[in-house]
């Protein structure tokens, strides 16, 4: 299971109390709903998230989206279609993330590799 670290929680609850003050309550609820199904972990504690664990659980994040609509519509989507949704949707924003954020292609959990050298 995917964890958050201490510091990470303690940042995403002071925005969410930070919109709920702005009277952004959607915004607020939907980031307390993330902050307690996410387990809290050590700010220091040993952790591993690779690149495929990450594509795996941005698409399953999209998957659950398409279950959704199917439920919400009561009907069922041809999979291989949604499959093609979830592939070009998991690049994209993942890339827009990435840009919005400034963020580098390689997490900071990823394993290193032998002789590679950890950045500030």
């Amino acid at each position: 299971m995917r964890t958050i670290s201490q510091l990470h929680f303690s940042k995403i609850a002071s925005i969410a109390e930070e919109a709920d003050i702005q009277g952004k309550s959607e915004l607020a609820e939907l980031l307390t709903n993330q902050i307690e199904k996410n387990p809290v972990r050590a700010n220091h504690e040993g952790y591993t998230y690779t690149q495929d664990s990450f594509d795996k659980d941005v698409k399953t994040a999209l998957w659950d989206i398409i279950i959704r609509a199917q439920d919400y519509h009561d009907t069922v989507i041809d999979s291989l279609n949604a499959e093609k949704l979830v592939e070009i949707y998991a690049k994209e924003i993942v890339g827009d993330i990435r840009k919005i954020a400034n963020l580098k292609p390689v997490g900071k959990f990823e394993p290193k590799i032998p002789g590679e050298i950890e950045e500030e």
